[in-house]
């Protein structure tokens, strides 16, 4: 059999895990409704988290208050912390209970690869250790990827302006720790009062070299000063958004198909709690 006939039947079996994906409903998740963000610490210390995503190994949970939507999770699997730091992570909240990716935001961005400061990605399934990892903490490009009706806007997480509030640790033995405050207002929240979709996704790792030279193509202007992130703005291709998105060209080769080389993709649809409900 040759490799062009191999190929076909990878591209065909990842569709059909894709369709039969995009069928299976998706798990409820009860927000846990804080009066204050403060609160948050003393009750995650009784259940630190209520939920669990055993292909990525995140283990997470959803807090509100009335103003702000809280996302937390925490990880230690160094594939996932791998998929992470090297091509970004994207957060998408669809009103509409789907699975769209028009409104959301990205951090940390696939700008920090770009720009090189973290670690260079891997062609294989091979991992840093956990101490190469740690010297991330301090390295991440501070750059918050906004995105609203698919257009991206771009803010500064250390910014007291910064409409999002992001605190991401990663301690010493290698576990990141992430926490997203979202003002509920953002994203049309405070009027939806009905359950909506939330996703965590990443890009994944290039299995060979093609993937690295079609990368490299993608990153040719990265020096150009007139772009934020390096590259020709008016082309999507060159976005951190769009070139971490799921479906992106660095994404669809797929020669030898390893399911270590899949995204982390994590999807669920969300309830916001009321202070008085809280004990019917």
């Amino acid at each position: 059999m040759n490799k062009h006939k191999i190929n076909t039947k990878v591209f065909i079996g990842l569709a059909m895990l894709l369709l039969i994906s995009a069928c299976k409903p998706l798990p409820l998740r009860n927000s846990r409704y804080v009066e204050n963000e403060s609160d948050i610490k003393a009750v995650a210390k009784e259940i630190p988290f209520s939920y669990y995503h055993p292909e990525s190994k995140i283990r997470y949970d959803i807090y509100n208050t009335e103003t702000d939507l809280f996302l937390r999770f925490d990880v230690s699997d160094e594939l996932t912390l791998r998929k992470i730091f090297s091509y970004g992570l994207e957060i998408y909240i669809d009103t509409l209970g789907k699975r769209k990716k028009n409104e959301g935001f990205i951090y940390p961005t696939a700008a920090s690869f770009q720009k090189k400061s973290v670690i260079q990605p891997i062609t294989g399934p091979n991992l840093p250790k956990k101490t190469s990892i740690n010297e991330l903490q301090n390295q991440i490009n501070p750059v918050l990827t906004i995105i609203h009706d698919n257009k991206e806007a771009h803010d500064n997480i250390f910014s007291k302006d910064s409409k999002i509030a992001i605190l991401m640790r990663l301690s010493k033995d290698g576990n990141l720790s992430y926490q997203a405050k979202i003002p509920l207002a953002e994203f049309g929240l405070d009027n939806h009062k009905k359950g909506f979709t939330m996703a965590i996704l990443t890009g994944d790792i290039p299995e060979d070299d093609e993937d690295m030279q079609q990368q490299d193509v993608n990153m040719q202007n990265q020096n150009n000063p007139n772009n934020y992130y390096g590259g020709n703005n008016n082309n999507n291709m060159y976005q951190p958004g769009y070139q971490n998105r799921p479906g992106s060209p660095q994404q669809t080769s797929q020669n030898n198909y390893r399911k270590e080389f899949e995204p982390v993709n994590l999807w669920f649809k969300v309830q916001l709690s009321q202070e008085n409900n809280l004990h019917d």
